[in-house]
């Protein structure tokens, strides 16, 4: 025990004693003041401040408001490509035209804002370049065009994201094609929504507008949308169209009407004045909610348009409780495998047809391919 104590002691002692060994770490005092190593945002993406109204961008690059703008011509004037326009939460008002973009100028963005009492549109791109390069982003657009049939946007192909479009003279957006999502149009004079080319609207709200919650020309998508409580259909579509996962309820006329070689799909059309869904020839109709429709007057819940071909398939749609008929198709349509019960006049129009699957009671039902009355 000894020897090892003694061991230690001379190992603790050449550790203590070598300062031949112990080099120097050389001078600590920092040679001046720390500067900034980062850029500035002017220096990531410089920006060109807009402090008055009239303001016209002859250049590309990033332009952003410093405070409210009001005028009688117009808010800012675009006549340049590649711009980004932040509104930075202020509020154009008061103009003829809040954003105009004066030629076909393209790769576009106007965010961040609101534009509102504009006598004629809020932003007006009708003639911008057809390439999908225009967007509109967290944009409030205001009660534009009042007595003027102005619209909120008016503009070539665009994306359209996270705005809502409120109480404007005519359509809250109208687009020739593109993507619109995350939006709301509400209390507009005309159309809440209104795509006249080929494009996609999803995940949007429209409610409260004069005619159309949703309007649509041929081989649009309609996607998981909610129309209620417009002045006539909550989404009208023209040919080519899929309208699916969507709810349509308390409309004017109609929940959900669409042309030629459509299909819808998943959707819930409820108590509208006359009908749930009105399909024309050459259309799928799948899985489908209608209930409570015809309020205004006999009609129902899924009514084909009189004399339409060619061919259309109904299949697996719950129907019931419409005051008029619950599905009516054209006789050589395919109607399987539909759930139809409760409707004031018949549930099922014609009740049978070369395509039409045998109608059976539930109680009883045998036919997986046939229709179930109630």
């Amino acid at each position: 025990m000894a020897s090892k104590l003694k061991i230690i002691t001379v190992l603790l002692a050449t550790l203590c004693f070598q300062p031949a060994m112990l080099h120097a770490q050389g001078n600590l005092t920092p040679p001046g003041t720390p500067a900034p190593t980062m850029k500035s945002l002017a220096q990531i993406e410089p920006r060109t401040p807009i402090s008055a109204a009239g303001f016209i961008i002859n250049n590309s690059g990033s332009y952003y408001l410093t405070t409210n703008l009001g005028s009688s011509t117009y808010g800012v004037m675009i006549a340049a490509n590649d711009v980004r326009l932040d509104l930075s939460g202020f509020t154009i008002s008061g103009a003829a035209t809040g954003v105009y973009i004066s030629g076909t100028y393209t790769n576009i963005q106007v965010v961040n804002g609101t534009i509102r009492n504009c006598s004629g549109f809020g932003v007006d791109a009708s003639t911008a370049g057809s390439p999908r390069e225009l967007l509109f982003e967290n944009l409030v657009i205001l009660n534009n065009g009042i007595g003027f049939s102005g619209r909120g946007i008016m503009t070539r192909a665009a994306t359209a994201r996270n705005c809502t479009f409120t109480g404007n003279g005519s359509h809250g957006l109208e687009l020739q094609g593109g993507l619109v999502e995350h939006c709301v149009a509400r209390d507009n004079i005309s159309n809440g929504f209104e795509l006249s080319g080929d494009g996609i609207i999803r995940d949007c709200q429209a409610d409260g507008n004069g005619a159309y919650g949703i309007g649509c020309e041929s081989s649009a998508r309609i996607q998981n949308c909610m129309t209620f409580s417009n002045g006539v259909v909550g989404i009208r579509t023209s040919t080519n169209a899929v309208v699916s996962g969507c709810v349509a309820n308390n409309n004017g006329s109609s929940g959900i009407s669409v042309g030629l070689h459509c299909t819808v799909e998943n959707c819930l059309a409820n108590n509208n004045k006359f009908y749930g869904i009105t399909p024309n020839g050459g259309c799928v109709i799948t899985g489908n909610q209608a209930c409570g429709n015809g309020q205004g007057g006999l009609s129902g819940g899924i009514l084909f348009v009189s004399g339409s071909s060619p061919i259309s398939r109904i299949e697996g749609n719950f129907v019931r409780d419409n005051f008029g008929y619950g599905i009516y198709a054209g006789s050589s349509d395919i109607v399987i495998r539909n759930s139809s019960g409760s409707n004031t006049n018949s549930n099922y129009s014609p009740g049978n047809g070369i395509n039409f699957a045998p109608i059976q009671n539930p109680a009883t039902a045998t036919n997986a391919w046939g229709n179930i009355s109630f």
